[in-house]
């Protein structure tokens, strides 16, 4: 979708003028902008009242949400998808990197921390589950 195309989707669907629309466009991507640039977490949760379940569709197989812009989008179906060892260690690794750091990828919502990190909301928890089994473990006693 060209970006001509994508105000024309905006300004019919919120039923506004093409100005208005590209204001609006202009806005959200000023708002991801200064969450990627800052850190500060995306208000996703807000931004979901507003389309429910098909924004966490939409942003888990946007295009580039899951290695290179040009690798297909994984299946949303935890049956066809199962993240690697890498997809994991990719979404810990830039965890660290990121200023919410390691807590926001064990305490954020799913579907923020997959956004935010740039990664599938599976590998989001496969990551957290390794960081759960990491625990339990150092609990343990080895007698």
């Amino acid at each position: 979708m060209t970006e001509h195309e994508l105000i024309g989707v905006v300004a019919d669907s919120a039923r506004v003028s093409r100005d208005q629309a590209w204001r609006m466009i202009d806005a959200l991507a000023d708002i991801i902008r200064r969450s990627v640039r800052t850190g500060e977490p995306l208000p996703l949760a807000s931004f979901g009242a507003f389309c429910s379940g098909p924004c966490q569709a939409w942003s888990a197989r946007a295009p580039g949400a899951h290695g290179r812009p040009d690798d297909p989008p994984p299946p949303l179906d935890a049956d066809d998808y199962q993240p690697t060892e890498s997809d994991v260690e990719t979404v810990i690794a830039r965890a660290r990197n990121h200023a919410l750091g390691i807590d926001f990828l064990l305490n954020g919502e799913p579907g923020a921390v997959a956004t935010v990190l740039d990664a599938h909301v599976f590998a989001v928890e496969a990551a957290r589950r390794r960081f759960d089994t990491a625990r339990s473990l150092d609990g343990c006693s080895t007698g």
